[in-house]
């Protein structure tokens, strides 16, 4: 049975960024030269889509700046020598909280799902809750949660489903994965908690087709499942709620599989901010010399142009590959063999839409519906002209994102619209136009 394993020593400094996950940069609370205790809040969110960010070591802020961050771009972060003392800001759990006071824990805890919303936000309007235990690949530590700490994972399920006041809770399992399911029939679940097997690794972008496969609700494309009354979290979320309930501590450090081309592939519970460099090193270090550096999995994370990137609440995996392992075959044109079509879950037309992005015909692939891609990855993995259809379908996602972000209400030059009229009997009105 895998299981987690912990750090031996600390890395001599941290860089925490101010953005955890897609969503806006909180506040920072803290100067240069400032000590911080672990746990200590240091980014404030000014907005109710972001999520707290806290220290997650003790030490010395030594620099407030622009540093590189594993979404490919450069965001502020606060960079934190440790030092060798370690001391944390005291915790002080409530002994028997109230729903209000656990929502109020996961909220000011800064628990963030893997999909990139925080967990407060996914329970606030929600009757059912689905635990994704299927995201399990040897790339990702989902799975490696449940053989670690069961216990714990069901009780933090118990917490959300109380903070959100769900009525029915469901965790959905690979029934490929017989270690997983051995674990949680030996679990003494409440009758309100049923547990699903399913045949699909469901990644994220695809909670609306698991929610669909689960509960037989269907959620708009576009739209969240919790607007059928749904709120999908994760294994680590629900040991994350578990310890923050039981004993306050915030969301500072994550399970990551490190596997690859490195001395000692495993899984280990790094700190919120350390450098994918350092990780990487406390596992054996690099073996042979790399060629890529990817964040959670091969399939559908994100290439690193550096490792000095840090960990975020998103990094569950971080795979090495040799420049032997990188394949280099430059993509050929399409040989329309629909290969693509035949494993989309979604049913689209992921060859044509690649097409189009590549021509810049964002407009055309929206009405084609590219927004409706959940990112899965297959059709990349299948295409036999290795054409990157995923990368290039990102591309015009993020193209027309961004055209429609800046569009502001049209208004009419000509016409001013008013109050609605008031309908008067005989056939008057006043007001309106």
């Amino acid at each position: 049975m895998e299981k987690i394993t912990f750090l031996k020593k600390l890395p001599e400094e941290v860089v925490i960024p101010l953005v955890q996950h897609k969503g806006p940069t909180c506040k920072c609370l803290v100067s240069k030269g400032d000590k911080v205790l672990a746990g200590q809040l240091i980014g404030e969110p000014t907005v109710s889509s972001a999520a707290p960010v806290h220290a997650s070591v003790s030490g010395t802020v030594s620099s407030i700046e622009k540093h590189p961050h594993p979404f490919g771009t450069k965001t502020s972060a606060v960079i934190i020598t440790t030092d060798e003392i370690q001391q944390s800001v005291e915790f002080n759990p409530p002994s028997s909280p109230s729903k209000t006071q656990i929502r109020q824990i996961i909220k000011e805890s800064g628990i963030v799902e893997i999909y990139g919303r925080p967990t407060y936000n996914v329970i606030e309007k929600i009757d059912t809750i689905i635990l994704n235990a299927t995201y399990e690949s040897s790339l990702v530590a989902g799975r490696v949660g449940i053989c670690t700490y069961p216990n714990e994972v069901s009780k933090g399920l118990k917490y959300l489903m109380e903070a959100a006041g769900a009525k029915k809770a469901y965790i959905a399992v690979n029934k490929n994965n017989s270690e997983e399911l051995n674990l949680l029939s030996g679990l003494k679940l409440d009758s309100n908690m049923e547990i699903v097997q399913l045949n699909v690794e469901y990644t994220p972008g695809m909670e609306n087709l698991l929610v669909y496969d689960v509960t037989g609700f269907t959620a708009q494309f576009g739209g969240k499942p919790e607007d059928v009354g749904v709120g999908i979290c994760g294994v680590n979320t629900a040991y994350e709620v578990y310890d923050a309930v039981k004993y306050g501590r915030p969301s500072m450090r994550v399970p990551i599989s490190v596997v690859g081309a490195i001395g000692g592939p495993q899984s280990i519970l790094a700190p919120i901010g350390m450098k994918f460099k350092d990780v990487i090193e406390a596992c054996g270090g690099y073996k042979g010399e790399p060629g890529k550096l990817i964040m959670n999995g091969m399939t559908i994370g994100l290439a690193q142009y550096t490792d000095e990137v840090p960990v975020v609440k998103q990094t569950a995996g971080i795979l090495v590959q040799t420049k032997s392992d990188v394949l280099r075959i430059d993509p050929v044109e399409c040989t329309l063999c629909a290969r693509c079509v035949d494993v989309c879950p979604v049913e689209l037309l992921p060859t044509r839409l690649a097409i189009m992005a590549d021509q810049g015909k964002f407009e055309e692939a929206r009405m084609m519906h590219v927004m409706n891609c959940v990112e899965c990855g297959k059709c990349t993995v299948v295409c036999p002209s290795k054409i990157p259809i995923l990368q290039l379908i990102r591309y015009a996602k993020l193209a027309i994102e961004k055209a429609y972000a800046d569009l502001e209400d049209k208004k009419s030059p000509n016409v001013e619209i008013g109050e609605p009229p008031v309908i008067k009997f005989g056939g008057e009105s006043e007001g309106g136009v």
